[in-house]
């Protein structure tokens, strides 16, 4: 169970980062609701993986690298559109693409390893 650890500290990290940035403007308990959040869908995410890998760490290897590209898909879509100098759509289609390319190649990969 201490491998759940590390994608949960990974998904509420940003949300306790976006809330140390305007804690003088937001109460702690509009927070609240985005870290339970964060870290129920880092439970469910690990859990989801847990089966098909068999291993709790390479489980919260793979939850961390999707709490990672969730949390910076609009850094990639803004990014892309900087070098494309136009827009290229919604940021769904940016994340689409980052996941579609970068997540199955990985998890093959931490599934593989001994």
């Amino acid at each position: 169970m201490s491998a759940l650890f590390q994608p949960v500290g990974i998904a509420i990290a940003v949300v306790l980062s976006v809330y140390a940035a305007n804690a003088g403007e937001v109460d702690f308990s509009s927070a609240l609701r985005s870290l339970l959040l964060a870290a129920a869908a880092a439970f469910a995410v690990w859990c989801c993986l847990l089966r098909p890998l068999g291993d709790a760490r390479k489980a919260a290897l793979v939850t961390s690298l999707v709490a990672i590209l969730f949390w910076s898909s609009s850094s990639f879509v803004s990014a892309v559109e900087k070098i494309a100098g136009h827009g290229v759509g919604p940021s769904l289609l940016g994340l689409a693409l980052l996941w579609l390319l970068v997540l199955p190649l990985l998890a093959r990969r931490v599934a593989r390893a001994s």
